[in-house]
């Protein structure tokens, strides 16, 4: 079973076992809090919080002791101490990305903030996407493509000063060859730039031809 497909079966089966559920919230708490876990600084309030948006109502009132636990579970297989800083981390790069998409599947705009250039690039695909079977990729609904075309903005601007290099960038997306209207007109917008949005229209025109 690949690291995605374990990810994932740890989510849904933590919808009947308590220690499958707890795991799955303590991998995303470390994600959403910059890869780090402080064995005696995990904040109580923030992992039912994350209960709540996996799991829904029936959130479990989790101690310390449990977390406690589960992180010695976790410890070797998902994560790694680093003694230096005295925190816990993923063991692999890899697994962050996976925690990422599984969380991403149920709070796709939790995750969305936290996406690098390369993960929307390469990974990310919209609504009106037809996904291949066992294929990874995030799906962004239409509801959140504000959300979506403001995270571009913040990666590409400082790598981008001028409007056309920020489109230029932006074209060779995959997701970007889905020709979604409603995205378009979103970007256009955030963009707010009339050379920007000449170069968006000929240029999206000419690729999709292709």
């Amino acid at each position: 079973m690949d690291m995605i497909s374990k990810i994932d079966t740890l989510r849904t089966l933590g919808r009947t076992n308590i220690n499958d559920r707890l795991s799955f919230v303590i991998l995303v708490y470390i994600l959403l809090n910059d890869n780090c876990l402080v064995r005696n600084k995990v904040n109580l309030e923030r992992i039912r919080a994350i209960d709540y948006s996996c799991y829904g109502t029936g959130s479990m009132l989790h101690n310390i002791s449990s977390i406690w636990d589960i992180i010695d579970d976790l410890n070797g297989v998902y994560l790694k101490y680093n003694a230096e800083s005295a925190n816990y981390e993923y063991k692999h790069k890899n697994i962050l990305q996976c925690v990422l998409l599984s969380f991403g599947k149920i709070a796709t705009e939790k995750v969305i903030p936290l996406l690098n250039i390369s993960f929307i690039e390469n990974i990310v695909k919209l609504e009106n996407y037809n996904a291949k079977e066992e294929e990874v990729c995030l799906i962004v609904p239409q509801r959140l493509y504000q959300c979506l075309a403001h995270r571009l903005k913040q990666l590409l601007t400082d790598k981008c000063t001028q409007p056309f290099r920020f489109v230029e960038s932006l074209l060779s997306f995959t997701f970007m060859k889905q020709n979604d209207e409603n995205f378009q007109g979103i970007l256009l917008d955030e963009i707010d730039d009339i050379s920007a949005m000449g170069m968006l229209d000929i240029e999206c025109e000419e690729k999709w031809k292709r």
